[in-house]
C-alpha cells in the first residue's frame, strides 16, 4: 500500500479547535520550535501517557489477565498489554483535566482512563478539525477509506502512521509505521468498555509575570502495588499541544513573555560565533541584563558545545542543516529586573547560499513564522569580493556572490506569512578584518554597557553614530566601480527585504580562532568588539528596554529690570553651552536609520 507523504498538516493545524475557553490574550504566548504552533500558556499540557504506562505496569503485577502465558488468542487480543508500549500522546492541559476528568487545581482528585475515553482521544488526534466516531472508522476500515476518497484517505493514513511514533528521522519508514499503528487501533476497537488506568492527581499551578495562574506540574499517587506500597511521583515537564507534536518545553515555560530572534546569513560568516560571544558577554556581566533561567536543554547544549570552545579561542562547530536537534535555544534574561524568555534561532548558512526547492522554514524552522526580529550577518568579504576573497578557498570559503545570496534569502524569507513587521539588524561580522584609520570599526576596548547605556536606557545618539559609521563604510564600498559589488547589493536588498533595518559591526573573536595546541589556545582569549550593541538595540525594538535621545533646550530670556538688556546678553553668554536633557523615545521609528 502506498500513500503520499506530502499531506497538508499545516491545514489541519489551522483548523484545530482550541481545547479550552481561557481568554488567550490574558496569558503569554508560547512558540513551539518543532511544530511552529503558537499556543497560549493556558494550553500547556502534561504527558499523561507517562503515569498511565506506570499504572498499567502496576496493574500487570497484580492482575492475572496481564500474564504473558495467555493461550487463548481472543483473550490476548482483548487484554491491555499492547498499550504498555504505545505512545498515547495523551497531552492534557488544566482545561482538559477540569472538563473531562473534573479535577480541580490544588485539590487531589481521581483520574480514571477508560477504553472509551482513550478511543475519543485517538479520534481527536486523527480528526483534529472535526468530530468523528472511533467505532464508525474502525468497524470496517477498508470500506471507510473508500468512502473518504483518495485525498482524505491519504490524510488519515498519514496521521495513523504518525500517531504512536515520535521521530523526525529522514529514513523513517512510513509504511511500516502505518501498518503497526493500524493494528494497534484495531486492537483497541476490539476492547470492551473498561478502566485502563487509575491514580490520584493533584494539579500544581504557578503565576506568570502577568499574575495569571498557569500549569506548574502534577503530583501523581498510584494505587498500591503487590507489596502494598503506594508510590508518588511529580511531573513538571510541559508539553506542546500542537497537532501530534508533544515537544517538551523547559520547566518554567509560559511564565515569561517570549521573544524570537532569527539568524540569517551565509555559511561561515560568523552567526554562531556572534551568538556565542553575546551569550558569553551577557552571562558574565553584572549589569541591567541578568540571567534568570538557564533550564532549557537547548541552552545547556549551546553553552557546552558552542560557548565553551569560543572562550578558548577554538573553532565552533558548523550549524548542521539536517540536524534533528534544531539549533536554537531559550534563555530567560532580566532586563531592568523584568524577565523575558529569548529564543535564538540559528539558521544554517547553506540555506542562503543555494537555491532550495523545499520549503526549509516550513519543514524545519516553523518557529520563524512568528519571528520578532532578524539578525542578518554579513562578512567583510561579501562587501567587496576583489579585496577580501581568499586564494586557497577550501571548506572555510565564504560565498561572495551576494546577488545569489540575497535572492535566495528573499525567496526563503518570503515562503512564510509574517505577522510581525519585517525589521532587522544587519551585522558586519569579523570587523577586526576591516582597517579604517580615521573611523575605526574594530573597537575591542569600547565598553558597550557603560558607554552606550545611561540610567538603564540605550543612548540613542551614541548608537546612531555607530550606525552612520557602518553605513558610510558600506556606501564607500557600494560606490566603487567594481564588477562584484556586494556592498551595493546588500544596501539595496536589505532595504527591499525589510521594512526597517539598522546597521552594526561586531567581532566575536577579534582574531582568527586558534586551532594549534591546547596550550596556545589557553594562553589566548577572545577580544570581542561591540557585541552587546545590536542586542541592546533589539531590546528597544521589541519593547524590553527604553531608549533616550539628547534634546537641546533654548534658554528663555529674563527681564532683569533696568539691566534687562545687559542681563539678557549675560544670560546668553552664560549658557553658550546649552543644557542637555534626556527624553524618552516614544516613536519606534526613531530607532531605525531608514
Amino acid at each position: 500500500m502506498r500513500f503520499r507523504r506530502d499531506i497538508d498538516e499545516e491545514e489541519a493545524e489551522e483548523k484545530q479547535e482550541t481545547k479550552i475557553d481561557y481568554p488567550k490574550d490574558e496569558y503569554h504566548q508560547i512558540h513551539c520550535p518543532v511544530c511552529g504552533k503558537v499556543i497560549s500558556a493556558s494550553e500547556l499540557a502534561i504527558d499523561f501517557g507517562v503515569p498511565v504506562h506506570k499504572a498499567l505496569k502496576i496493574q500487570r503485577e497484580i492482575d492475572e489477565i496481564w500474564e504473558d502465558n495467555i493461550d487463548d488468542e481472543e483473550e490476548e487480543n482483548a487484554s491491555l498489554s499492547f498499550l504498555e508500549s504505545v505512545n498515547m500522546r495523551l497531552y492534557l492541559s488544566i482545561g482538559d483535566l477540569q472538563k473531562i476528568y473534573h479535577l480541580e487545581p490544588e485539590k487531589e482528585g481521581n483520574f480514571e482512563l477508560t477504553v472509551g475515553l482513550l478511543k475519543d482521544h485517538f479520534c481527536r488526534l486523527l480528526y483534529p478539525e472535526q468530530d468523528r466516531d472511533f467505532e464508525t472508522i474502525f468497524r470496517d476500515f477498508d470500506s471507510y477509506l473508500k468512502k473518504l476518497g483518495r485525498i482524505e484517505a491519504n490524510k488519515l493514513k498519514q496521521r495513523i502512521a504518525q500517531m504512536f511514533c515520535v521521530t523526525r528521522e529522514k529514513d523513517f519508514n512510513l509504511k511500516a509505521a502505518y501498518d503497526k499503528n493500524l493494528q494497534i487501533l484495531r486492537k483497541l476497537y476490539e476492547l470492551d468498555e473498561q478502566p485502563i488506568a487509575q491514580f490520584r492527581v493533584k494539579i500544581r499551578r504557578m503565576r506568570d509575570t502577568k499574575s495569571q495562574e498557569i500549569l506548574e506540574g502534577v503530583e501523581i499517587t498510584y494505587q498500591q502495588n503487590k507489596n502494598g506500597q503506594e508510590e508518588k511521583e511529580t511531573i513538571t515537564a510541559k508539553i506542546c499541544t500542537g497537532f501530534m507534536c508533544g515537544h517538551t518545553f523547559y520547566r518554567n515555560v509560559g511564565k515569561y513573555k517570549e521573544i524570537v530572534i532569527g539568524m540569517m546569513g551565509s555559511a561561515r560568516v560568523g552567526k554562531t560565533a556572534y551568538l556565542a560571544a553575546l551569550i558569553n558577554q551577557i552571562t558574565s556581566a553584572d549589569s541591567l541584563i541578568q540571567v534568570s533561567d538557564r533550564s532549557d536543554e537547548g541552552y545547556k547544549d549551546f553553552e557546552e558545545n558552542i560557548v565553551r570552545p569560543y572562550r578558548s579561542m577554538k573553532k565552533i562547530r558548523k550549524t548542521e542543516e539536517s540536524a534533528e536537534i534544531i539549533p536554537l535555544f531559550s534563555i530567560v534574561l532580566k532586563i531592568n529586573e523584568q524577565p523575558f524568555a529569548f529564543i535564538f534561532v540559528d539558521m544554517p548558512g547553506e540555506v542562503w547560499d543555494r537555491d532550495k526547492k523545499d520549503n526549509f522554514i516550513i519543514n524545519q524552522r516553523r518557529i520563524l513564522q512568528y519571528v520578532d526580529l532578524m539578525w542578518l550577518c554579513i562578512a567583510p568579504e561579501q562587501t567587496e569580493r576583489v579585496r577580501w576573497i581568499s586564494d586557497d578557498g577550501g571548506e572555510d570559503a565564504i560565498e561572495t556572490d551576494m546577488v545569489k545570496v540575497m535572492e535566495n534569502m528573499e525567496g526563503v524569507y518570503n515562503d512564510v506569512p509574517h505577522e510581525h513587521t519585517r525589521q532587522a539588524a544587519v551585522l558586519i561580522t569579523m570587523s577586526d578584518k576591516i582597517y579604517r584609520e580615521e573611523e575605526p570599526i574594530f573597537e575591542p576596548d569600547v565598553r558597550v554597557m557603560e558607554e552606550y547605556v545611561e540610567d538603564n536606557k540605550l543612548k540613542l545618539d551614541s548608537m546612531r553614530e555607530h550606525n552612520r559609521k557602518i553605513k558610510r563604510f558600506l556606501d564607500e564600498k557600494a560606490n566603487q566601480n567594481i564588477v562584484d559589488n556586494g556592498a551595493r547589493v546588500i544596501r539595496q536588498k536589505t532595504g527591499e527585504l525589510f521594512e526597517r533595518v539598522n546597521y552594526f559591526a561586531v567581532a566575536a573573536y577579534g582574531a582568527k580562532p586558534d586551532e594549534a595546541t591546547a596550550k596556545e589556545s589557553r594562553a589566548r582569549s577572545p577580544q570581542p568588539s561591540m557585541i552587546e550593541l545590536p542586542f541592546l538595540w533589539s531590546l528597544c525594538v521589541v519593547g524590553c528596554l527604553d531608549a533616550v535621545t539628547r534634546k537641546w533646550i533654548e534658554p528663555e530670556e529674563e527681564d532683569r529690570g533696568f539691566f534687562g538688556k545687559l542681563g539678557r546678553i549675560l544670560f546668553h553668554r552664560q549658557d553658550e553651552e546649552l543644557e542637555e536633557v534626556w527624553d524618552d523615545i516614544e516613536d519606534q521609528g526613531e530607532l531605525f536609520q531608514l
